[in-house]
């Protein structure tokens, strides 16, 4: 689950991003970007960042500059000020309550807006603010670690599931990657007998919140080319894309192939839904978004870098039986 987070430009002159501990600390800060964070900066203060990444030692100063061209990042030019500016954290939360931001990291020299030598954060309300040395135990932190290893119990719903561990994904990703064998027969399943609202019907439209298109791809047992399987999907799909405004106002393309279901055994046990580089592994699938009762599954959600997510898609795409495009 990511954490929106902020820091001033600043931040990275400190003197812990510098020191002895230097190393552990700007590993964590960059993992903790990378795997679980949306930085909130204002990108018209970008040179500024840029200035004092210079600070860093060079073996991580390419890094942060890497990480602010290419990570999660979202602008707040319209809002910023520098955390020393603000009277006191009402003021603050007040502010940048409307972008979602959850935590803004301090130097662990900071000792303002009730935060004491002694303390390393403060939580008022909804915002959090954290000293470097006190990331790792800040609510914001364990919240994301709960989240991202919380499953599924009998009874959840998946308004409240997709609330707390995939929209805020969802907020910030573009291309969405699908690798569950079974989407192709339930998907045949409830369009045809049992006439219900299909998975990723629901799916669309709990995207389609972000007011944002995205490109998706997905993997499935679709039988060969021209079979029955094949023509439901794609009619499915065709028609979907043509005729549903939903569809048309959250979907920039949809790509679907199918894979023997032999090679979904050897390559594709395992059920993902990748955000950009974010894997969602969920024992049920895409299963989760049928119009049906959720019952328990695990789900863990993790980067790319830690999953089979990468290896199951590479293989399978190699031993496509079929590809099309909407």
């Amino acid at each position: 689950m990511l954490t929106e987070f902020h820091f001033d430009e600043d931040f990275l002159a400190a003197n812990d991003l510098n020191g002895k501990n230097s190393n552990m600390v700007n590993n964590m800060l960059l993992d903790f970007w990378l795997e679980r964070g949306c930085l909130l900066y204002p990108f018209s203060e970008l040179k500024n960042y840029q200035e004092w990444e210079d600070t860093i030692p060079a073996k991580y100063s390419k890094k942060w500059v890497t990480a602010l061209t290419h990570a999660r990042t979202y602008d707040i030019s319209k809002l910023y000020k520098k955390t020393v500016s603000f009277e006191n954290i009402n003021q603050l939360e007040s502010l940048y309550k409307p972008t979602g931001l959850e935590l803004i990291l301090v130097p662990n020299e900071f000792t303002s807006l009730g935060l004491l030598d002694e303390n390393d954060s403060i939580v008022f309300e909804s915002l959090e603010i954290s000293k470097i040395n006190g990331l790792l135990k800040s609510n914001s932190y364990s919240k994301s670690i709960t989240l991202c290893n919380q499953g599924i119990k009998v009874g959840d719903e998946i308004e409240k599931i997709w609330m707390l561990q995939f929209q805020k994904t969802a907020k910030y990703s573009k291309v969405i990657t699908i690798i569950d064998r079974y989407f192709g027969a339930n998907l045949s399943e409830d369009i045809g007998r049992h006439k219900r609202e299909v998975a990723l019907d629901r799916f669309v439209k709990l995207l389609s919140r972000e007011g944002r298109k995205f490109n998706i791809t997905i993997c499935t047992v679709g039988g060969e080319r021209d079979s029955e399987l094949y023509n439901e999907i794609t009619n499915y799909l065709r028609k979907k894309i043509a005729s549903n405004i939903q569809f048309k106002n959250t979907i920039s393309n949809i790509t679907i192939f199918s894979c023997d279901d032999k090679n979904f055994q050897k390559f594709g046990h395992d059920r993902f839904i990748c955000f950009d580089n974010i894997v969602y592994e969920i024992g049920k699938g895409f299963d989760i978004f049928r119009d049906l009762p959720l019952f328990s599954s695990t789900l863990s959600i993790k980067s790319s870098s830690h999953s089979n997510f990468k290896y199951s898609l590479g293989e399978l795409l190699s031993r496509r039986l079929w590809t099309e495009e909407f």
